[in-house]
């Protein structure tokens, strides 16, 4: 279920982000922020934050991302000061903007304002055995790597300052893989072939919530609603030997569905296959055919 808020690049995001506070700050008490208002922040902050606005290049753009930063740790320095109105760090797109900084930045031993780096540079402890990524960190001793800080993981990233709760997602289907930027919807309706399909049930969850993390909580929904000692059809993705027997044993459902591959198979050419003996030996390869 896609949300209706725009995609934000992180730039992007940090920028609206410290727009949508000042914008509500200036609704709550403009005379308490106008002191704290910088010269060029009605350039940078004035109008709504396009990608085409953005300075160009990595360097630059990072730049950019930098001086955001200092000036939101400006208007939440200020807002947590013990001068300031209580309501005003209270308000939703400030703790909002707590949030998002802790998310995008970090301070380093210098104290110094760095801008988090993506996700694929997450430096793990099961990756250190990797003889490239071994020797690039020894004085870590096994532990992450603060120079390699990262932005959180989707399930608790925030995309928009305008809808806290969505997230990114992917998912891979025949078609390829899909992404997107909202929530994911489980629907269900019967189908008894007696009268017309009825939706009986909407869950909402996370986008990033995997569709057999929610069998449990549609199950306990459906067996509120009375619904219990039938058949569930479901697809591929909510069946595990696990979810059939859960369903049976805590719900009385009789789950259905395709069984999904196992992805750790490995498939073995038919030139390397063998097959043994009864004595446990394998058999001889066959001679070639003259």
């Amino acid at each position: 279920m896609l949300a209706a808020v725009r995609t934000l690049s992180r730039t992007e995001l940090v920028t609206e982000t410290l727009r949508a506070a000042l914008e509500q700050l200036t609704l709550a008490d403009e005379e308490w922020l106008a002191p704290l208002i910088l010269p060029d922040w009605t350039e940078r902050y004035g109008r709504p934050a396009f990608y085409h606005r953005l300075p160009k290049g990595k360097a630059a753009l990072e730049e950019y991302a930098l001086r955001v930063g200092e000036d939101g740790i400006r208007l939440l320095t200020a807002a947590c000061h013990g001068d300031a109105p209580p309501r005003l760090r209270a308000l939703p797109q400030v703790q909002l903007l707590r949030q998002v900084w802790v998310q995008q930045y970090w301070h380093d031993g210098a104290g110094l304002l760095r801008w988090r780096g993506p996700k694929s540079t997450k430096d793990r402890l099961s990756r250190r055995k990797m003889p490239r990524r071994a020797a690039l960190h020894p004085e870590t001793d096994g532990q992450p790597d603060p120079a390699t800080a990262c932005v959180p993981w989707a399930s608790i990233e925030i995309v928009s300052p305008y809808d806290p709760q969505v997230r990114y997602s992917q998912k891979l289907t025949a078609a390829g893989k899909k992404d997107w930027i909202g929530y994911r919807d489980h629907q269900t309706e019967t189908c008894d072939g007696s009268g017309p399909n009825v939706i009986v049930q909407v869950l909402t969850q996370p986008a990033p919530e995997q569709d057999i993390d929610a069998l449990d909580a549609i199950h306990q929904g459906l067996a509120r609603q009375g619904f219990t000692g039938l058949e569930h059809f479901v697809d591929a993705e909510y069946v595990t030997p696990e979810s059939i027997d859960q369903a049976a044993r805590t719900h009385g459902f009789v789950l259905t569905g395709p069984v999904r591959a196992d992805p750790r198979r490995v498939s073995i050419p038919a030139s390397r296959r063998r097959t043994s003996h009864p004595t446990g030996k394998p058999a001889p390869s066959p001679a070639p055919a003259k």
